[in-house]
């Protein structure tokens, strides 16, 4: 049957997935089947918002639908009535809920604030535009990958960029160097920081005036051509050309 599915003997039409997606009276077993099979993204964020979908097909969801799934009652409930939920939770799955911005700061702290956490778990909450503001400060002592995650965070703090600019690890730098509101000050720094290594995203970044980016050049002494350079600037391009 075309984009429907067939359960204990019994046709679901397409239009009859959806119905039954949304339906918190529906059978837990045949919502959970319906997470194994292919859908639209619509009826999967249906299901995860379904407070009848069993615990397990729920965790299932919750990295492509992560909002759907934090608002869904069931979830909400367990987080109410259980203090060691989030600690039970596999890895995966508060890599998401780190990630996500709609989780709740507290949610997001408790996760992922201290040092002796999973570095996965940290870095996803690095990168959250969502983190508190002091986490993302404190981040800057934690692991090079969390730093590197922090440097792409469009929310970070701007006066951690000289912090990041000398960061010993090259990713770090890289990704910094991608940032849109380069400060002039964090490109002197990372041009004499490793004048050598400057060839990444920092020659094209849009946001580089066209005097800056001929100091880039003139300070790594390097032979890329310079009209290349002006024209990746110009229109925002940092990947190499497909062929």
């Amino acid at each position: 049957m075309s984009g429907g599915v067939t359960f204990r003997g019994v046709d679901y039409t397409p239009d009859e997935i959806h119905l039954i997606s949304v339906d918190p009276s529906a059978d837990p077993e045949l919502l959970e089947f319906l997470v194994t099979e292919f859908f639209p993204a619509v009826v999967y964020e249906q299901l995860a918002r379904n407070p009848a979908l069993p615990f397990s097909a729920m965790l299932c969801l919750i990295e492509h639908h992560t909002r759907a799934v934090l608002n869904n009652p069931a979830f909400k409930l367990q987080l109410a009535i259980r203090p060691d939920f989030l600690d039970s939770l596999p890895t995966a799955t508060t890599v998401a809920i780190a990630g996500c911005s709609y989780t709740d700061p507290r949610f997001i702290r408790y996760l992922a604030a201290r040092r002796n956490q999973a570095v996965r778990v940290r870095a996803s909450a690095a990168l959250n535009p969502s983190t508190p503001p002091d986490m993302l400060r404190d981040f800057v002592r934690h692991d090079w990958r969390v730093r590197a995650a922090l440097a792409l965070n469009p929310s970070m703090p701007i006066d951690l960029q000289s912090k990041l600019a000398q960061d010993p690890k090259n990713l770090v730098r890289f990704n910094l160097a991608g940032r849109h509101d380069l400060l002039e000050e964090t490109v002197k720094i990372l041009v004499s920081f490793t004048p050598s290594r400057v060839e990444g995203p920092l020659p094209y970044n849009p946001a580089l005036s066209e005097v800056v980016r001929e100091r880039i050049f003139a300070a790594s002494g390097s032979p890329h051509s310079r009209a290349t350079a002006r024209l990746r600037g110009r229109y925002g391009r940092t990947h190499n050309r497909r062929h």
